[in-house]
């Protein structure tokens, strides 16, 4: 299940790659999008290792990336509730009970051991 779920949280980073390049990029070079999406993807990797450094890291930068658009947004459209909708998403995902006790449980523990 984990595995399922950082693997959507991956798939999300990507899809707002895929929009971002196919609607208004503001300017920004098609590189530096995919240098962000190798970076989420590679965190997400490292959350998949138990890094509860990077799991709180992910949240806070989703959390207030999400806050942030709601604060100042100026125009609603599609767009801007797509953004914060894949935020949304993505943070339920790192905070699904699954996600969460792989991250906070010990190394020496079975994944059936309660």
């Amino acid at each position: 299940m984990v595995v399922l779920l950082l693997a959507a949280y991956v798939l999300l980073d990507w899809l707002v790659l895929i929009s971002i390049r196919t609607g208004d990029s503001g300017g920004v070079p098609l590189a530096r999008h995919v240098g962000g999406a190798l970076v989420a993807t590679g965190l997400a990797w490292l959350v998949w290792r138990r890094s509860r450094a990077v799991w709180a890291l992910l949240l806070a930068w989703h959390g207030g990336f999400a806050l942030f658009l709601l604060a100042t947004a100026t125009g609603w459209d599609v767009r801007v509730s797509g953004f914060v909708l894949l935020n949304a998403v993505q943070v339920a995902a790192l905070l699904s009970p699954a996600v969460r006790h792989h991250v906070w449980r010990p190394e020496g523990r079975l994944a059936t051991t309660q």
